[in-house]
């Protein structure tokens, strides 16, 4: 009973702090003495644990706070595996500051403990939506600059024996330098591990993450790429997993002709898949890992090697769209 209690405190004041009722004010006094220099900006949108915006006083930058439940006065796993990845530095990865293991909140009044990674701000949000994505769709340049900036990430990741298993647009953001920034690490794969936690994310996981079969989590990372790639291009998902008519099987055919009819259908017309984008959604999707593309296959596929923008021109055409959309 004891036990219990406890879990359900716990679990108490993270719903509490995702309640979107509990407003800034209402978190003033929140941090604790050691975290004293920030103070609480705002609350970002939620996945699983609370995301907070902090602003340094001292020196007016802002930072993002990720808060993990302690269970029966333990870190959990999903905190230690985040804490676990916080040494990665890469320019298109986000960058952890802090990890602290146990923190006392105070919240309305009640006292908690909660594990805490601080880490950059991503300026402009994540790419799940926004004025960025919907340039994606009317840009084959940009959507190619940064599906780059993603491969780029995950070929960091995967160099250093780590897959993601769980990328998706939510888990991809947009940094202040406007480069791409791979988030949220906390069911990522190491080479070693005896067992795989990640589930993925629903319409973007592999075929053998759904089954609990995967024996090559770099093909997995590949497949949910070529997902998000797909989604950017066209504005909506090309598999759904309780859809039998919309599934990467179609694909393992001989005549595709018939997947690339419904998903111009989908899109009235609107969408243009040149052969190159097709050749490359087509092999990373595939559903046989032997016959997936690797990613040094995606690296030099035609499509992947056509023009993109410099960080100059991004700046250019992306400085007054991404004004709008600013977490500051």
């Amino acid at each position: 009973n004891s036990l219990k209690l406890i879990l359900s405190t716990y679990t108490f004041h993270m719903n509490k702090l995702m309640n979107p009722h509990i407003e800034v004010p209402s978190l003033q006094d929140f941090l604790p003495a050691s975290l004293s220099r920030f103070q609480v900006q705002k609350k970002l949108k939620c996945s699983n644990y609370p995301v907070l915006l902090l602003r340094d006083s001292r020196t007016d930058e802002h930072i993002v706070m990720k808060l993990y439940p302690i269970e029966s006065n333990e870190v959990i796993f999903e905190f230690l595996n985040q804490a676990r990845f916080s040494s990665l530095n890469h320019p298109n990865l986000i960058t952890s500051i802090e990890v602290n293991e146990k923190l006392t909140f105070s919240l309305q009044g009640e006292q908690f403990q909660a594990s805490a990674v601080l880490m950059e701000a991503a300026e402009y949000g994540d790419l799940a939506d926004g004025p960025l994505v919907s340039m994606f769709m009317q840009d084959e340049k940009l959507l190619r600059t940064y599906f780059k900036q993603l491969i780029c990430g995950l070929e960091y990741l995967h160099s250093n024996g780590i897959c993601h298993l769980d990328l998706k647009p939510d888990n991809l953001l947009i940094g202040s330098d406007l480069n791409l920034k791979i988030a949220d690490f906390d069911t990522t794969f190491r080479k070693g591990d005896s067992v795989i936690w990640s589930q993925g994310t629903r319409n973007f996981r592999a075929p053998e993450i759904i089954a609990k079969r995967c024996e090559d989590p770099e093909a997995a990372d590949i497949f949910s790429a070529g997902i998000i790639l797909f989604t950017w291009k066209a504005g909506f998902l090309p598999f759904l997993e309780k859809n039998p008519e919309l599934n990467p099987s179609e694909l393992s055919r001989r005549d595709k002709s018939g997947f690339w009819a419904k998903q111009e259908q989908r899109s009235k017309g609107k969408i243009d898949f040149s052969k190159d984008f097709k050749d490359l959604f087509t092999v990373m999707v595939k559903t046989d890992v032997f016959e997936r593309a690797t990613l040094e296959e995606v690296k030099s596929s035609k499509w992947v090697s056509g023009e993109t923008y410099s960080q100059e021109e991004l700046y250019s055409i992306l400085s007054q769209p991404l004004e709008k959309v600013s977490l500051y």
